[in-house]
């Protein structure tokens, strides 16, 4: 028996399949495929048959850091008798995961401007989950201090965290800030 068919080329997007969370505090930013498209050529009536590609099962528990992994695809075997068994990158981008929150800081030492004397700060900043789950007092780690900025001639606050913070804090304003 013979049996013709048409040879076309197709691109299929690539699908990762996961299972499992990142460790508690930790979330998942970005998973990117790396090619995150193939393109396959063969018979029309094979390929027909399939929209996108799937990778074997990418095993995501207790992830606590960004990694690159290679990933077998998973392939049904009229793909396979096409292009083989194909591996590609996994990049799994991992992250604190963290709230805004504003506290009070105290100035390392009071400033007086004009007829007031500044003791504190408030600042928003992004703080990791873990420590508020822990029950972390951040407000205490954190100290502030005003520095001389030589070029405009004024005093800028700058906030410094204590050897016992353990995890990043991303601070992103501070009132007042000059």
């Amino acid at each position: 028996i013979l049996s013709l068919d048409k040879l076309i080329q197709k691109k299929f997007a690539v699908n990762p399949v996961t299972t499992g969370e990142p460790s508690p505090g930790y979330i998942l930013k970005r998973l990117q495929m790396d090619p995150e498209v193939i393109t396959i050529t063969g018979p029309e009536t094979v390929l027909s048959q399939y929209e996108v590609l799937r990778t074997k099962v990418i095993n995501l528990n207790g992830v606590q850091k960004s990694i690159q992994q290679q990933v077998p695809l998973d392939l049904e075997p009229s793909i396979v008798d096409l292009i083989g068994e194909t591996t590609i990158t996994a990049d799994i981008s991992v992250a604190l995961e963290t709230v805004q929150k504003q506290y009070k800081v105290k100035l390392v030492e009071p400033v007086a401007t004009g007829d007031q004397v500044i003791e504190h700060v408030t600042i928003i900043a992004n703080v990791p989950k873990l420590l508020l789950d822990n029950k972390t007092n951040v407000s205490s780690l954190l100290s502030a201090m005003v520095v001389e900025d030589k070029v405009n001639g004024f005093g800028v606050v700058r906030i410094i965290p204590s050897r016992e913070l353990t995890l990043p804090v991303e601070v992103i304003s501070i009132d007042p800030a000059t």
